[in-house]
């Protein structure tokens, strides 16, 4: 592994241990900074400390989200993360995001302090948004459609967004895959590595020539099951867009494909018939060329490649998070596997006979 990967993984957040925050003093400065009394209760995330605060905030009691950074992330990408989701409320109020509750002196991010005055990252206080996560409803083919559609108006709301923080090093940025082709070499299993050989080369052949002329913005980066929050019963069934902790400006189709990556079937459907559906729900709002889609193709195989790759390395390295990385990568290889064996040409041809 070359030191560029590392270097890759180091500034993504990925090679130290997870981000561990004394929750009397986090309670204690949400008290001094922001009239919050009441209790936190962690939430398991990649990178930041995360909470769900439940109490009062001055005379009204609520449930709210509270996230100290990582003590070395930028606080430009810090301030990124944070001033995006003000931009999209303007753009478009119908998409429901995490607004950012201020500070009694007006700030949306503030310093956190222990005792000896020493920094341990960028507090702030966001909206709760209270529902299931989509990775835990069965969704049907038309609210699958408005999966895929709340992404394309999203995605839409970000193209005039712009912000110092928005460039950086991030594993999870596809534009980068070509240079973590060594991952490859982490996978003890023959079969695998051949999957995950085919699936950067097909990158290298469709996307990577592409990516001059690809159409860029701010994009939210991890539009996963995990992010979007819904009520089975409920019209609409999309109740919010959370976390965007890996906003990024980078080519556009890369959103759709996080999205698709994640709804590859691993057995019995056809490996993309709830892809089919998301797809049909964005192109609706934000409708792709020919040569996009075909794009986006190989961008979702790189994608759920990548993550299955991205398992390994940290799983290898030694990680107090094996549970949380398996959870979220399991039957990567599976969805590989069945995807790839259809083929990219017929893909692109049942991909596509849906109408948005």
């Amino acid at each position: 592994m070359d030191d560029a990967v590392e270097g890759l993984f180091r500034a993504t957040g990925l090679t130290g241990p997870p981000h561990v925050t004394d929750e009397p003093l986090v309670l204690r400065a949400l008290a001094e900074h922001y009239d919050m009394h009441g209790r936190l209760t962690r939430l398991d995330t990649e990178k930041d400390s995360t909470f769900r605060f439940t109490g009062r905030r001055g005379a009204v009691d609520g449930v709210l989200l509270v996230k100290v950074s990582q003590p070395d992330e930028p606080a430009a990408v810090v301030a990124c993360q944070v001033d995006v989701v003000g931009f999209v409320q303007r753009q478009d109020a119908g998409i429901r995001v995490q607004g950012m509750v201020p500070d009694a002196a007006g700030e949306l991010l503030r310093p956190l302090l222990d005792d000896a005055g020493r920094p341990l990252g960028l507090l702030r206080v966001q909206e709760y948004i209270p529902g299931t996560l989509l990775a835990d409803a069965a969704a049907s083919p038309e609210q699958l459609r408005e999966v895929g559609a709340t992404l394309g108006r999203l995605d839409v709301a970000l193209r005039g967004f712009q912000h110092e923080g928005e460039e950086r090093a991030l594993v999870w940025d596809l534009s980068r895959f070509p240079s973590l082709r060594a991952l490859v070499e982490l996978e003890a299993d023959p079969e695998r590595r051949e999957l995950a050989l085919r699936a950067f080369d097909g990158f290298d052949q469709h996307v990577a020539p592409r990516l001059g002329t690809a159409r860029t913005q701010v994009i939210h980066g991890d539009f996963s099951p995990y992010n979007v929050i819904v009520e089975p019963g409920a019209d609409p069934f999309v109740q919010g867009v959370i976390d965007f902790g890996d906003a990024i400006r980078t080519a556009v189709i890369f959103d759709p494909a996080v999205l698709l990556a994640n709804h590859l079937h691993g057995a019995l459907l056809h490996p993309w018939a709830a892809a089919r559906e998301l797809l049909a729900g964005y192109r609706r709002e934000l409708p792709l060329s020919d040569v996009e889609v075909d794009m986006l193709i190989h961008a979702t195989l790189a994608r759920v490649a990548l993550r299955a790759l991205v398992a390994n390395w940290r799983i290898a390295r030694g990680t107090e998070r094996e549970a949380y990385i398996r959870s979220h990568a399991r039957h990567d290889w599976d969805r590989l596997e069945r995807a790839l064996r259809v083929g990219t040409g017929p893909a692109f041809d049942y991909l596509m006979h849906a109408t948005p």
